[in-house]
């Protein structure tokens, strides 16, 4: 898979209960790693993503990954 650039939306493949069911509802962000925080990725097919639900990062393998141009929610004015 191809290198995926940061700040793009994407939709995370997660496995849920007892028989591992793959699940594509968790959605994030790619961004870029720092170099001051230790951050890095293995190679150019894994990103780094934060979460949206969470805001945690984690580095996700691209195949795991769905582009998508979803927006997120934005609570009412």
């Amino acid at each position: 898979m191809k290198f995926i650039p940061p700040n793009t939306r994407v939709r995370i493949e997660t496995l849920v209960g007892p028989t591992f069911e793959p699940d594509w509802s968790e959605t994030g962000r790619t961004r870029k790693s720092r170099k001051t925080k230790g951050e890095s990725v293995p190679a150019p097919d894994w990103s780094l993503v934060r979460f949206d639900s969470s805001g945690a990062s984690l580095c996700i393998h691209n195949s795991r990954l769905m582009v998508c141009n979803e927006q997120p929610e934005v609570a009412p004015r």
